[in-house]
């Protein structure tokens, strides 16, 4: 099949797809396969064009021509760039962990067999990768002491190297495009010396650390773990609570790391949980042998009505007697919500000290057919010598905190 007239072809194509909205001419063609291949057959035709303004003497027409040709060239290497880095699937940095990502290039264009190293301030090797055929490379460091990179040829000669590549756990991520075009002639570096396997390793510190997390750890330094038992202890339940040797010591490389994992003191009182639990059964564990004093009370109405939300101190802290205790409680329920009033109205001091016992509280609840915290809401709005009948108080005095005690609770709980 032979086209006579290649320029008006490849001119209709490009207005059709200019049609297109909002979408970059060179972009678009890069998504299509053959877009190098209608690249390289405007080149061969403006060649043919460039001999036959050569021959006839039109060294304007061929100036004009050359430009076309270094113009079609660079259209061509962007295409094929741009699906070289589409090929890169983006890898994203676990905890712990740095990524380096990128290309090696040779005169704009991915270059395959090239082996990329990563390595340490010392120099020693930390991973290493050999470009694909896009000149795509990715490394992975869960070590943190990624430094420099360098790139080698086939036989090992050293073309590149980038020292201080910034990487930390606040900037983890970095993708590079490595030109070895300009750099090979200039480059005078040197491998750097190999790790004597004689040379001994510092221990890090794994107290406090997840078992999975410090076999990891070790693994990087070329060291192994050992648990050895368990230990009681209040600190690092379920986390390692001791080891062997210590932190920061030197020792052989492959050598095993003792160490125990924490356990719960069985002769020591700690924190009870109380989150879930509903406020009756939570007031029964709090006035146990006055372990307990409710500080603060906050409420949570996207939670449970009459469940404890969250606490502080945490569950599983060493406790002592009277020891202060915040509850965030969930409210909406009326009814409900009357427990929840109750619970901190018996634990207020100064409610303690007008001697109002659960027993006239419960009469008089029930006299009054007070079952929900709108009615406890009503009773707070009565007058001082009615609070003072009703609950037999010494007088207008302790009417006035009785009222007061009710009106903030109320306010507090329904806003």
């Amino acid at each position: 099949m032979k086209i006579k007239n290649i320029d008006k072809c490849s001119d209709e194509m490009s207005e059709s797809a200019s049609a297109l909205p909002n979408i970059m001419p060179m972009a678009r063609v890069a998504n299509f396969n053959t877009g190098d291949v209608f690249s390289r057959a405007k080149q061969r035709q403006l060649k043919r064009e460039l001999n036959r303004s050569k021959k006839r003497g039109d060294n304007n027409n061929a100036v004009l021509i050359k430009h076309k040709l270094r113009h079609e060239e660079a259209q061509r290497k962007y295409i094929i760039a741009q699906k070289q880095r589409e090929e890169i699937n983006p890898v994203r940095p676990e905890e712990n962990q740095i990524v380096i990502q990128g290309r090696v290039t040779l005169n704009g264009l991915g270059v395959d067999c090239y082996l990329v190293s990563l390595v340490n301030e010392k120099g020693s090797l930390l991973q290493k990768s050999t470009t694909n055929k896009s000149g795509g490379f990715t490394l992975i460091d869960d070590s943190g002491a990624a430094y420099a990179i360098k790139v080698s040829n086939k036989e090992g000669k050293v073309l590149y190297q980038n020292a201080k590549l910034g990487l930390s756990q606040d900037n983890p991520k970095l993708y590079l495009e490595i030109e070895l075009s300009s750099i090979e002639q200039e480059c005078d570096i040197k491998d750097p010396p190999k790790e004597d396997p004689k040379k001994k390793v510092s221990v890090p510190d794994l107290i406090g650390s997840e078992q999975s997390a410090a076999q990891k750890l070790l693994a990087t330094r070329k060291l192994r773990i050992e648990v050895v038992g368990t230990v009681t202890t209040t600190k690092h339940i379920d986390q390692i609570a001791k080891q062997v040797p210590a932190a920061k010591s030197k020792v052989e490389p492959r050598s095993a790391i003792k160490v125990w994992i924490g356990e719960k003191r069985k002769d020591i009182k700690t924190v009870d949980d109380f989150v879930g639990k509903s406020i009756n059964a939570t007031g029964k564990i709090i006035d146990g042998d006055e372990l307990y004093s409710l500080d603060k009370v906050d409420f949570d109405k996207s939670g449970e009505s009459g469940k404890v939300m969250a606490q502080i101190p945490v569950p599983g802290e060493p406790l002592k007697k009277g020891a202060n205790i915040r509850l965030k409680i969930g409210i909406g329920d009326d009814k409900k919500d009357l427990s929840t009033a109750i619970f901190i109205l018996e634990r207020n001091k100064e409610f303690k000290n007008l001697n109002i016992t659960k027993s006239k509280l419960s009469k008089v609840f029930k006299d009054r057919k007070i079952d929900s915290l709108t009615d406890l809401r009503k009773l707070s709005r009565t007058s001082m010598k009615s609070l003072t009948a009703t609950f037999d108080l010494g007088g207008i005095e302790e009417a006035r905190v009785l009222k007061a005690l009710l009106v903030d609770v109320t306010n507090q709980m329904k806003g």
